[in-house]
C-alpha cells in the first residue's frame, strides 16, 4: 500500500457536540473515525460466497459493459427465437382481391375492405359505378364514402 498523507479535515458541529456528550478527546475521536473507515472497507467472511460487486473504476467499468453486453445478446436471441415467422404466401406473384358478398341497399358502393386502403384500378371490360348524390342542408352529419376503381385513360 503506497504511502498516503492524510488531511485532517476540520471537525463539523455535529462531531464537535458528540465528543462533548460522549467525553472523549478530538484525538480519541479521529482515531475511531478512522478505524470506522478502515473496517468497513474489508468484507466479513460470511460474505464470501455472495459475488462482490462494486462501481469502482478499476475494473468494475469494464466489468458493467461486459455483463450488459452478455445480457443484451441473449435477450436479443431470445426475443428473436420467440417472435412469431410470417407465413409464406402460397399465392402467385400476383396480388387477388378477396370478392365479398353482393351488398344492396345504402351500402352498395361502400368500401368493404376498410378506410385505409388504396384505390383500384380496374380492368378493361369492367363496369364501373357511378354515383350521384343530393346533398339536402336539413342533415349535418352523414355522408356517404365511396371508393370506386379507377379508370386509366389515354387521349
Amino acid at each position: 500500500m503506497p504511502y498516503r498523507h492524510r488531511v485532517i479535515q476540520p471537525l463539523l458541529p455535529y462531531e464537535k457536540r458528540l465528543i462533548a456528550a460522549l467525553g472523549c478527546s478530538e484525538e480519541e475521536y479521529r482515531h475511531f473515525s478512522a478505524e470506522v473507515e478502515r473496517k468497513s472497507k474489508k468484507r466479513p467472511e460470511a460474505y464470501a460466497h455472495i459475488p462482490d460487486i462494486r462501481n469502482d473504476p478499476s475494473g468494475g467499468v469494464l466489468t458493467s459493459i461486459l455483463v450488459s453486453l452478455v445480457v443484451g445478446a441473449i435477450s436479443t436471441a431470445a426475443s428473436y427465437l420467440l417472435s412469431p415467422k410470417p407465413k409464406q404466401p402460397d399465392q402467385p406473384a400476383e396480388i387477388r382481391r378477396r370478392q365479398l358478398g353482393s351488398q344492396s341497399g345504402r351500402t352498395i358502393f361502400s368500401p368493404s375492405f376498410g378506410f385505409d386502403s388504396a384505390q383500384e384500378l380496374a380492368a378493361y371490360g369492367n363496369v364501373v359505378p357511378i354515383v350521384f348524390t343530393r346533398r339536402e342542408e336539413t342533415y349535418e352529419t352523414g355522408g356517404l364514402l365511396i371508393s370506386p376503381q379507377l379508370v386509366w385513360s389515354r387521349m
